[in-house]
């Protein structure tokens, strides 16, 4: 997930290539979110990549602006390939990602304890916090409507901080939330699911 190195057209041609490589995957069967964050903001960013090519320092500040929610939204997808892969490198290849080599895991990652579920400062929101867990690189949100079943289709939102809110959930409606870790070597560890009533 280091896009920084990328030239401009090189995360433009890595973008196409993993929309390309996770649409229609059957490894990753809940990627749909994903990729339609992922084809605007590709879009907006080749847009942008366009109109900065004049020099004007007002839309080279837009394509910088594009660049980063392009970096965002992969680093996203990344890490819901990583989770779906659960460590099979053929799958991890088969997104279009790069992946690095393969290190020993050093740290044993804890799953994610003492999560609170309170509502958010706004109406459909959710609030979700834990205890961040120790080797951990970043957290993964996920949310489900009830009831929750082993079919259940989970929303993945990624962050660096064990605390996140849920937005534009269902009023009324009761929504299961998780937290997941994930650290190196694609270790992840999941959460008990924790519920509560959107107000």
């Amino acid at each position: 997930m280091s896009f920084g190195r990328y030239t401009d057209a090189e995360l433009s041609a890595k973008a196409k290539e993993v929309e390309s490589s996770v649409t229609s995957n059957l490894n990753f069967p809940n990627a749909v979110n994903n990729l339609t964050k992922l084809a605007t903001a590709k879009t907006e960013y080749d847009e942008s990549l366009v109109m900065a090519s004049t020099g004007d320092t007002t839309k080279i500040a837009l394509k910088n602006e594009k660049r980063k929610n392009l970096v965002d939204v992969l680093t996203e997808l990344a890490r819901y390939v990583e989770m779906a892969a659960n460590g099979n490198r053929f799958i991890l290849l088969s997104s279009g990602f790069e992946i690095s080599k393969e290190h020993p895991a050093t740290v044993i990652l804890n799953v994610p304890q003492n999560l609170k579920l309170s509502d958010g400062n706004e109406s459909g929101e959710l609030y979700l916090t834990f205890n961040s867990v120790n080797g951990a690189k970043s957290y993964m949100y996920q949310s489900s409507i009830d009831p929750l079943t082993s079919e259940s289709t989970w929303t993945s939102e990624a962050s660096t901080v064990s605390e996140h809110t849920f937005k534009s959930l269902p009023s009324g409606k009761r929504i299961w939330c998780r937290g997941v870790a994930t650290g190196s070597n694609n270790q992840h560890t999941v959460s008990d699911p924790i519920s509560r009533i959107v107000q």
